[in-house]
């Protein structure tokens, strides 16, 4: 069901001060020990696609370190995430359950997230579950505002989330064991009856529960090294959780009631390889993972039997130079492959859903120094889609070509322009043209002014076109259904921004605008069925 058209207008202002004793430890040691000041512009990849100091984005750039992701408390990805100015983390649940990204007020579908450049959203579903990205791998995370689809494409209405995995650069063992507990405390478990209405009766849980204090655990191992000029990277991990927390529930059974059926089984192995050759370097990554999840949901749907399988394998190759045939040329080549399977099961509402996602993605980037003063960065993609879905007709695929431009200039020492365009393909849109134009002034070594504009898009999902619920709308638990006609997400955004970064403070602030035109969301109809529309 096609309705009006939905447009955003947002606006905002964001200031972010961190007061920061040192770089790290070694830096303010090193700078102590000598008269050449510490090294305070970090160096970024995200915005531009090649490495440039973060005070030269002319996007709002921050960058998740090492030190931050070994804070105390640190969970998974998203904990870290969740303390940056901007950033809005979507948790559905305790350990086990999916967390997905917001920036800027954009939807999670709005959010491209990127492992080491190459791209996890799937056509099937446009979101990533961030507590499926395994902490082991994470070197650093950077975070990048406002759209950049003339860089990377669909998606990046809100932003990118550049995940940049760990490198053998020295020997390292690692071992963590966490646990996790709840005060133990009387509650009430809370099923369903579906022989009739309201399906909800409760049966009384133990005064007092020790195992409460042993509710979940996690083991995480990393280890890297080299074997001549051969560096290895691995690792592993293992959560168990029972999630078995409680709560004071006053709609409806105004008691403590104990969460039922939340347990979780995950485990994560990765392989890292990074080497020499033909006077690049070449790394090839491989992840894989799995979780057996309970799906306790509300008091009616699903049931306490409810489970959610998920195994995931993802393999990157990537080969990389900084000189390419010439000293003016580079070359980024980055290949790689995933295949998902998500499985629900509930015996009390058959049949089982299964969903099956196979994507391959290559992704080529190169610098051409064409001048002191300009230099051009170009480059293509191409990813293809195959899923096979219980919740389609038929199985569905889409094929996405790309290829970018993007030329920085600099007419002034202190200032760089840097327009960018991009084209897209699909298999079932027509072609999309996208654009940006940013600015940098940089005011002195520690501080620098932006400017940006961009035009940024979204290809719905294919769950967004093609779902629908096979037990019919005769369901009384609600019956779902996609849009085939909805139309690409477009938007258009601005942004002035300062940033001031010395060994003892950053700041940065912004103001920016964005406009959204075609927004996809779910509806319910008339008959209170959900429904995708645009």
């Amino acid at each position: 069901m096609r309705r009006s058209r939905f447009c955003l207008l947002a606006c905002s202002f964001v200031l972010a001060v961190l007061p920061v004793l040192g770089v790290t430890a070694q830096q303010q040691a090193a700078a102590q020990a000598s008269s050449e000041p510490a090294e305070i512009d970090e160096v970024v990849v995200t915005a531009t696609r090649i490495n440039s100091p973060i005070l030269e984005s002319p996007s709002t750039i921050t960058v998740i370190t090492p030190q931050d992701l070994a804070t105390p408390g640190t969970t998974d990805v998203s904990s870290v995430l969740e303390r940056t100015s901007g950033v809005i983390i979507n948790d559905y649940g305790p350990v086990g359950s999916s967390k997905s990204i917001s920036l800027r007020g954009s939807t999670s579908d709005q959010v491209l997230v990127l492992l080491d450049g190459v791209r996890l959203n799937s056509s099937r579903i446009s979101q990533v579950d961030l507590s499926s990205i395994p902490m082991d791998i994470i070197d650093h995370v950077e975070v990048l505002r406002g759209g950049a689809s003339a860089i990377y494409g669909s998606g990046a209405i809100g932003g990118v989330i550049n995940i940049i995995t760990k490198r053998p650069d020295k020997p390292q063992v690692s071992l963590s064991v966490s646990n996790g507990s709840y005060i133990p405390r009387p509650a009430s478990t809370v099923s369903a009856d579906y022989s009739a209405f309201p399906y909800v009766y409760t049966t009384s849980a133990a005064a007092s529960n020790p195992l409460d204090l042993l509710d979940s655990q996690q083991v995480e191992m990393s280890l890297a090294g080299r074997l001549g000029d051969v560096g290895l990277t691995g690792g592993g991990s293992f959560t168990r959780a029972a999630n078995a927390f409680t709560w004071f529930d006053p709609s409806q059974i105004n008691g403590w009631r104990r969460r039922t059926n939340a347990d979780d089984l995950a485990g994560s192995a990765n392989l890292g390889l990074d080497l020499p050759l033909l006077g690049g370097s070449l790394s090839a990554r491989t992840i894989l993972g799995t979780s057996n999840t309970g799906t306790p949901g509300s008091v009616y749907y699903p049931s306490a039997a409810g489970r959610q399988y998920d195994t995931s394998a993802t393999g990157t190759f990537g080969w990389k130079t900084d000189r390419f045939l010439a000293d003016s040329l580079s070359l980024d080549v980055k290949a790689s492959y995933k295949y998902d399977d998500l499985r629900f099961d509930d015996p009390a509402f058959p049949p089982a859903s299964e969903h099956r996602t196979q994507t391959a993605g290559l992704e080529i980037t190169q610098r051409l120094l064409a001048s002191e003063s300009l230099s051009l960065v170009y480059g293509g993609s191409g990813y293809f889609d195959y899923v096979d879905s219980d919740n389609y007709e038929a199985p569905r695929d889409r094929l996405n070509l790309g290829a970018f431009l993007s030329a920085p200039v600099t007419p002034f020492d202190n200032l760089t322009v840097t327009p960018s365009a991009r084209v897209d393909y699909y298999s079932d849109f027509a072609a999309s043209l996208s654009f940006s134009l940013g600015a940098v002034l940089r005011l002195s070594d520690e501080s620098s002014l932006r400017f940006s504009a961009a035009s940024a898009y979204r290809v719905p999902a294919l769950n967004d076109l093609y779902w629908y619920d096979p037990l019919g709308p005769s369901d009384p638990n609600g019956y779902t259904t996609g849009n085939p006609s909805l139309r690409p997400e477009t938007s258009y955004s601005a942004e002035i921004g300062w940033a001031l970064i010395t060994t003892r403070v950053s700041i940065d602030a912004a103001v920016f605008t964005r406009l959204v035109f075609d927004n996809i969301v779910w509806l319910f109809d008339s008959s209170q069925n959900p429904t995708a529309s645009s």
